[in-house]
């Protein structure tokens, strides 16, 4: 974490990379790679055959980058998501503490302790499995609200989708949409290319629409980029959706 915090106050220039952000906002499947990683760590170690640098892999995968994500958050001022990125390597440290303790416990290779009682049991693991169910529901419910959130952000992509294309004399296209909710209300920023702006009535029917769709309140702002087609003297070519197979022309 210090080394992450120094390597991002003496980078130049730093700014938050898509890496970083995808570790900041853990959820129930990032738990279960860090189980899978704690298991092959631990059957590594009790089979000759595989080789012995597997354990260090599963560190590197589920340990080492949040740990380093958390110091580099720390460093841009952005402490809630350090947070995050520490509470994914802690989810990940007790998978590997737990996986890899019942895997060598099952195979055999607990030493004096494989008649372990209840008690002991409790006394040893009782907290971390207690730890461990805790994040698994936290990481449940992130999971269940970055669905929400998806399907939320396909529900307004799609509808403005629908709205832009019943105004094909603007040829508007959709680059891309943020929302933000605040009060019960959703803000939505639309970036479109067109070749003409929208005027208020326009975005006013669109944000009716869009009201409608989400069953909630929804304030529209469109940030239209100018942009305009053109092809060569006495071209047939137009632009037209992009298939599947990589054409993006039609011609007349």
């Amino acid at each position: 974490v210090a080394m992450g915090v120094i390597l991002g106050l003496v980078a130049p220039a730093f700014e938050p990379t898509p890496e970083m952000l995808a570790r900041v906002r853990p959820q129930l499947f990032d738990l279960l790679v860090a189980v899978f990683s704690g298991f092959a760590g631990a059957y590594a170690l009790m089979d000759e055959k595989i080789s012995p640098a597997l354990p260090g892999v599963a560190i590197a995968t589920a340990i080492v980058p949040p740990l380093a994500n958390t110091g580099l958050c720390f460093s841009v001022g952005e402490y809630a998501a350090g947070v995050g990125s520490f509470l994914l390597f802690f989810a990940n440290f007790l998978s590997i503490l737990l996986v890899a303790s019942a895997a060598f416990w099952v195979f055999g290779m607990g030493g004096d302790y494989t008649e372990l009682d209840r008690k002991v049991v409790l006394q040893r693991f009782g907290l971390p499995i207690v730890c461990f169910i805790l994040v698994a529901v936290f990481l449940t419910k992130t999971l269940y609200d970055i669905s929400q959130d998806h399907s939320l952000l396909a529900t307004i992509e799609e509808t403005l989708q629908q709205e832009f294309s019943t105004y094909r004399g603007q040829g508007a296209s959709l680059d891309r949409v943020t929302y933000h909710i605040e009060d019960d209300v959703v803000y939505v920023l639309a970036d479109i290319h067109a070749p003409s702006t929208f005027s208020p009535t326009q975005v006013s029917g669109i944000e009716k629409k869009l009201s409608e769709n989400l069953e909630q309140n929804t304030k529209l702002i469109i940030r239209s980029m100018a942009v305009q087609e053109v092809t060569a003297l006495d071209s047939s070519v137009h632009l037209a959706a992009q298939q599947l197979d990589g054409s993006f022309v039609s011609e007349d």
